[in-house]
C-alpha cells in the first residue's frame, strides 16, 4: 500500500503544474549556455560525501540533459552500532560449542595458508601502511588457529574486532539521471517509481549564479512501498527509507573534514 503524505501531494501538484512548461517565468528566453550542467566536488549539509556530476544535452539551451553522477561516501560505525554488532556477537559466543571452537580454530589456519601464500610475494611491493594493515591480520590468524579454549579465542577475536572497528569505510557510487530544464537556473528529474521498494524520488540541479559555475543538487524520497501487514524483510527495509528529507548537496558547503579514522576500507 503506497502512502502519501500531505506535504508530497502538494509537492506532486507543483511538479505536474511546472513540468510541462519551461518555467514560472514564461517570457524570459533562456540564457545560452557554453557547455552542459557540470560540477566536480559538491559537499553534502549533513553528511561526508562528496558528488561529481557531468551532464550531456542539446546546446545552447539545455533543455533536456543526461547525467552521470560519481560519488564517494565516508561512513564509520557509530557507537550505538558498535555496541549493537557487540551484543550480537556475544549471543554467538553463548551458542559456541566445543565442535564451533575447533571449526573456527581450523578456518583461521586455512585462512593464514591462504594469506601467507597468495600475499607474500607481493608483500614487499606493499606500501607500508598496507604491510602494517596484512601483518596484522596475519598474525591475528595465526594467534586465533593457536586458542587453546573458548575464552581465549573470544578475547582474541573482540581484539581483532576492536581494529575494525577504528576503520572508516569509503564507498563509491555512480548512476545516471535524466533532466529537464524547467526555469532559468533549474533542472528537474522526476523518474517515478524505482527499485523493490517503488520508491519515488526527485532529483533537482539549480545554478546559483548566471555563468553556470555554481551549483545545488538536492534529492529527496517522496513516497514508498510499506505494507505494514506483511511485515516480511521487504517491507523492513523498504520501512527505513526516510521520507521528506531531502538530502542537500551545495557549492558553499566543505568537502574537507576532520575523521577519526586508525584504518581505512573500501567497499561498493
Amino acid at each position: 500500500m503506497k502512502s502519501i503524505s500531505c506535504g508530497t501531494f502538494m509537492l506532486f501538484c507543483l511538479l505536474c503544474y511546472s513540468w510541462p512548461s519551461y518555467g514560472a517565468d514564461r517570457t524570459k528566453t533562456p540564457k545560452e549556455m557554453i557547455r552542459a550542467p557540470q560540477f566536480f566536488h559538491l559537499g553534502r549539509t549533513n553528511g561526508n560525501d562528496v558528488i561529481k556530476m557531468e551532464c550531456e544535452g542539446q546546446p545552447p539551451n539545455y533543455i533536456d540533459i543526461d547525467c552521470q553522477f560519481t560519488q564517494v561516501s565516508v561512513f564509520k560505525k557509530t557507537p550505538v552500532e558498535l555496541a549493537e554488532a557487540k551484543k550480537q556477537r556475544q549471543k554467538d559466543y553463548d551458542k559456541m560449542t566445543p565442535k564451533d571452537f575447533n571449526d573456527t580454530k581450523n578456518s583461521f589456519k586455512n585462512i593464514k595458508k591462504e594469506l601467507t601464500k597468495e600475499r607474500q610475494a607481493l608483500l614487499n611491493s606493499m606500501t607500508p601502511e598496507k604491510k602494517l594493515y596484512s601483518k596484522r591480520f596475519v598474525d591475528s590468524f595465526e594467534a586465533m588457529s593457536s586458542a587453546k579454549n573458548k575464552e581465549e579465542l573470544i578475547k582474541m577475536m573482540e581484539d581483532n574486532y576492536a581494529l575494525d572497528d577504528k576503520c572508516c569505510e569509503i564507498r563509491i557510487h555512480t548512476w545516471k539521471n535524466q533532466f529537464k530544464r524547467i526555469s532559468q537556473l533549474k533542472w528537474l528529474s522526476n523518474p517515478g517509481p524505482e527499485g523493490l521498494c517503488n520508491v519515488v524520488r526527485v532529483f533537482t540541479l539549480e545554478a546559483n549564479d548566471d555563468n553556470y559555475l555554481l551549483w545545488k543538487y538536492t534529492e529527496v524520497a517522496v513516497s514508498v512501498d510499506v505494507d505494514k501487514k506483511r511485515n516480511d524483510l521487504g517491507d523492513k527495509i523498504c520501512g527505513e527509507i526516510e521520507l521528506n528529507k531531502p538530502a542537500v548537496y551545495s557549492w558553499d558547503i566543505p568537502t574537507d573534514f576532520v575523521g577519526d579514522c586508525e584504518c581505512i576500507k573500501y567497499s561498493w
